[in-house]
């Protein structure tokens, strides 16, 4: 639930700033956001699966928690990369990059980029959101 009041005032309010969430992070808070990831990733940076990991969740969670206050971690992120870029949205990409370049040059190419189309398999499509990888235009 902390997520999603969190998610919910970054919604409705854009410019606003969280300078100090570590709060919310708790021993809840971390057993909520452990049961939103899927169980069938692969292991984390420690080699650890998620059945491993459950085994004992309590106790890890309540490791978690004081290892990020040792450290003074105050977010933790989990992220799909491996579906990240297939869902990416094309709106908030132009808006996060519009943010930072100016190169309308840069901007119309990698816009160009984006709806040209993707070819697999001999079938060519247009998708409306994603980037494709591994064009000529992915390290930009």
């Amino acid at each position: 639930m902390k997520l999603q009041r969190i998610a919910q005032q970054a919604k409705h309010y854009p410019a606003m700033v969280f300078n100090n969430v570590f709060h919310l992070i708790d021993c809840e808070f971390l057993r909520e956001a452990y049961h939103q990831t899927h169980k069938s990733s692969a292991p984390g940076m420690d080699q650890v699966t998620a059945k491993q990991y459950a085994e004992n969740l309590d106790e890890n969670l309540r490791e978690l928690r004081e290892q990020c206050r040792k450290l003074n971690i105050t977010w933790i992120v989990d992220a799909d990369v491996s579906g990240f870029f297939d869902t990416l949205d094309w709106g908030h990409l132009r808006a996060f990059m519009q943010q930072r370049v100016k190169d309308g040059g840069i901007l119309r190419l990698i816009g160009t980029w984006l709806h040209a189309g993707v070819l697999e398999a001999g079938a060519l499509s247009y998708p409306g959101k994603g980037t494709p990888q591994g064009g000529v235009v992915s390290p930009i």
